[in-house]
């Protein structure tokens, strides 16, 4: 399924090993079993990051949220986006100080030494612990001045260990008519000698015609990249309307095998996918 379609329009290959950064501050708080929570949510409602919500509540583990679902302006206003910063840090911020484990804080627009980035924090007691930029950015990021992130890393809180990819960081290309992405599976391949648990890839795609029919079947690709990287893949996705597009969140946790162990009811609606990760002998 990976090798059906060939990239005319061609993204940078991401093909580096990540570097390692270790994170010992969660190691006393990520203990297994694992209870993971990717949290489909409706874009701009920060209901679910307040005291008291249904999400709080739950008291997982790990949390990730959806790229860019705080951003309630389009890409080509990063002034705006900017603007939102401090204000949606300070929201993921508090919502991860209510709890001991980690937090994947979807995506915001950060001014990085003058430059824009794409950036997804990760987060535990309420800090920023650090942080992943995405490296290939789409044409619209592009032309409203973002700059690629310069590497990958992989996260290490004890025994447990992952990497944060965002949105189009897991594409190599697209065709140049349907626009139908190509997966990048050599890079979930060299992921796979870093020995990652998971991969979380928060993102944001767009309702098209076509989602009903060939959206089952890039589903399932997550899969097989699961598979290639001997590591549970969770794609967390929004869902709402945004500027001019609509947001379909097709959320969704693999495991090593290549299973998909937990999946969206409903592509249009929001939800929390629950999943209890066992530890490193649950991958393949």
């Amino acid at each position: 399924m990976l090798e059906r379609h060939v990239a005319t329009v061609r993204l940078p290959m991401i093909t580096q090993l990540p570097v390692v950064v270790d994170l010992p501050m969660l190691e006393e708080s990520l203990r297994y079993p694992l209870k993971v929570a990717a949290a489909q949510v409706r874009l701009d409602d920060a209901n679910g990051l307040l005291p008291g919500s249904e999400l709080d509540h739950l008291k997982a583990d790990i949390v990730v949220f959806p790229e860019y679902f705080l951003n309630g302006r389009k890409v080509s206003d990063p002034k705006g986006l900017l603007e939102l910063h401090d204000r949606n840090l300070n929201l993921l911020t508090g919502f991860s100080a209510r709890r001991s484990g980690l937090v994947i804080a979807g995506s915001l627009v950060a001014l990085d030494g003058g430059r824009l980035r794409n950036r997804t924090y990760v987060l535990g007691g309420g800090r920023v612990l650090g942080h992943h930029d995405k490296i290939n950015l789409t044409a619209g990021e592009l032309r409203s001045g973002f700059v690629p992130g310069e590497k990958l890393a992989v996260f290490q809180a004890g025994t447990f260990r992952f990497v944060v990819l965002i949105c189009n960081d897991i594409l190599c290309g697209r065709t140049p008519f349907a626009h139908t992405p190509v997966f990048n599976a050599e890079l979930f391949t060299t992921l796979k000698a870093s020995r990652p648990d998971m991969i979380f890839i928060p993102l944001f795609s767009k309702r098209r015609p076509d989602d009903l029919t060939v959206g089952p079947l890039r589903d399932r690709v997550f899969g097989e990249l699961a598979r290639l990287s001997g590591a549970h893949v969770v794609k967390v996705g929004s869902v709402g309307q945004k500027s001019q597009h609509e947001a379909v969140g097709r959320s969704l946790i693999a495991d090593a095998n290549g299973n998909i162990v937990e999946h969206y009811a409903d592509q249009y609606r929001p939800q929390t996918l629950v999943y209890r990760f066992d530890g490193p002998g649950a991958r393949s």
